[in-house]
Parts: structure tokens; C-alpha cells; sequence
């Protein structure tokens, strides 16, 4: 009978490790994914000021060829 709670204990305590060992790969892996994310945002956002900026120099454009 001791036995047989020992290998239970061995077991759960593998399953127990094995499953925290998944969790902290996940939550590696998604931490990773956050900064991938928040770089591509920052770049997008980059992006967007550019886009604005030289849409705003376009419509400049005519209003001083015009002088």
C-alpha cells in the first residue's frame, strides 16, 4: 500500500512539473508575442505620422504653387 501511494505521488509530481513546465513555455512564447506586437504597433503608428505628414505636404503643394 505505501508502495502504491509512493508511485502516485512520483506520478502526480511529474504531471504537476510537466504541466508548469508548459505553462512557462506558453508564457515565454506569449510574452515574446507581446513584444513582436507592440513593435509592429510602434511601427505601424510610425507609419501613420508619415502617411499624415505627407498628405499634409501634398495639399501644401498646390496652395503654394498657386502663389
Amino acid at each position: 500500500m505505501q508502495e502504491k501511494k509512493q508511485d502516485f505521488l512520483k506520478f502526480l509530481f511529474v504531471v504537476v512539473f510537466m504541466e508548469l513546465s508548459i505553462c512557462l513555455y506558453f508564457t515565454h512564447k506569449f510574452e515574446k508575442l507581446e513584444e513582436l506586437t507592440q513593435s509592429n504597433l510602434e511601427l505601424l503608428e510610425k507609419a501613420l505620422q508619415d502617411s499624415k505628414e505627407h498628405l499634409i505636404d501634398m495639399e501644401n503643394m498646390p496652395k503654394n504653387s498657386k502663389n
